[in-house]
């Protein structure tokens, strides 16, 4: 081949690949008009009129959205406070309301279908009420972390795991340091900042971390999360040892990365298919998660010595299966209730409508399980 002809042949393969290229840009900017388009919803003027507007029965300026079944919901979420370490925490002494009123009119006088109270005590804890009857010592300690599972989005506090298990394990004082949002990375640096011995009186008892499966997609800083609630989360990578080693915050400590993140976040044709990024759960990152529960537990046990720690799985973590051998290795036991069916007869929703949390029932049966196999001490 001549020197010509090769020069010509590079020549076509560059314009080639140049205008396939601008081809393929030309489709996605075509895509990405249309589902920006096609996925466009004008703001609810009913909505734009309550924007600023006191809800009746909180006395506070609320964030307002209708159900599909024509319902208000009312929601504030000013029982959060930020923190330098893990994003957010639970604002001490506090108390908040949610609430859900038949029909779209914000007015006193509408009939209330869902109204939840969230009451934090002095340590940012939420309260677990009932616990305080004489005939009961409750001489050790059941120490719930996580996330709104743990928490309790959407129920009231004598509706929440802690509150059914205090209940049924009268031997034990229940906390609730359940946090929304949270993941393992953000419990293991809280109780790294907090002096928990000084929290909780009783020297002996037990630890429960509650898993589901998103919190995997918070501890490795996914596109999706990132943009919308854990850029100031803590973040952790595993050492040549295998120790959980914490950089900064996920936008602070992957500035690239983040900068990314947040422009396709913008992106409606990313938003229309649900692109997520990283798109797979690999070893890798369960690996993080397994070592962040491991180091969770060695923290638990160097200050409370005589005392053990589960993880649990919620019913329905499908990435259960996955993660538990990890956690075998590490010496992390665990009650594994990922493929309990919630069902019953009475037909009882076992989770919140168009949200997606756990119901009051819900909590019931995976408490009623929980009691069943705790440890004898």
């Amino acid at each position: 081949m001549t020197e010509r002809h090769a020069f010509k042949r590079l020549t076509l393969i560059v314009a080639g690949t140049a205008i396939t290229a601008v081809f393929c840009a030309g489709l996605l900017a075509c895509a990405e008009f249309f589902y920006r388009f096609k996925d466009y919803r004008p703001a609810d003027a009913a909505l734009l009129a309550l924007s600023n507007v006191t809800h009746p029965l909180t006395g506070k300026v609320m964030k307002y959205r209708f159900t599909t079944s024509g319902n208000l919901r009312a929601i504030s979420w000013d029982f959060l406070m930020n923190d330098e370490q893990t994003g957010n925490i639970l604002r001490p002494n506090f108390h908040s309301r949610w609430l859900e009123t038949k029909g779209r009119d914000l007015v006193a006088a509408a009939k209330v279908v869902r109204d939840v109270h969230y009451d934090m005590d002095a340590y940012g804890r939420r309260i677990t009420p009932g616990q305080k009857h004489l005939k009961h010592k409750r001489e050790r300690f059941l120490a719930f972390f996580g996330c709104s599972f743990t928490f309790g989005e959407w129920v009231d506090s004598n509706e929440t795991l802690p509150y059914y298990v205090s209940q049924l394990a009268t031997g034990y004082h229940a906390y609730n340091y359940g946090v929304s949002g949270y993941g393992p990375h953000s419990v293991l640096t809280r109780i790294k900042n907090i002096d928990l011995r000084q929290q909780i009186p009783q020297r002996q008892g037990i630890f429960i971390y509650t898993f589901m499966d998103d919190q995997v997609s918070r501890a490795i800083g996914t596109m999706t999360r990132v943009n919308k609630f854990a850029a100031r989360q803590p973040f952790y990578e595993l050492a040549d040892n295998g120790q959980p080693v914490q950089h900064s915050s996920l936008s602070q400590g992957r500035p690239l990365r983040s900068w990314i993140y947040s422009h396709l976040g913008e992106s409606a044709l990313l938003r229309h298919f649900n692109v997520e990024y990283p798109w797979w759960i690999g070893k890798k990152d369960l690996d993080l998660v397994a070592a962040l529960l491991a180091a969770m537990k060695a923290e638990f046990e160097r200050e409370f010595p005589d005392s053990k720690f589960y993880v649990l799985f919620y019913p329905g973590q499908e990435l259960a299966r996955r993660i538990i051998p990890l956690l075998v290795e590490r010496g992390v036991q665990s009650f594994d209730y990922s493929r309990v069916k919630l069902e019953n007869e009475d037909g009882d929703p076992f989770v919140i409508p168009e949200n997606g949390h756990p119901s009051a029932a819900a909590h019931q049966v995976v408490s009623s399980l929980l009691v069943r196999d705790l440890p004898r001490w």
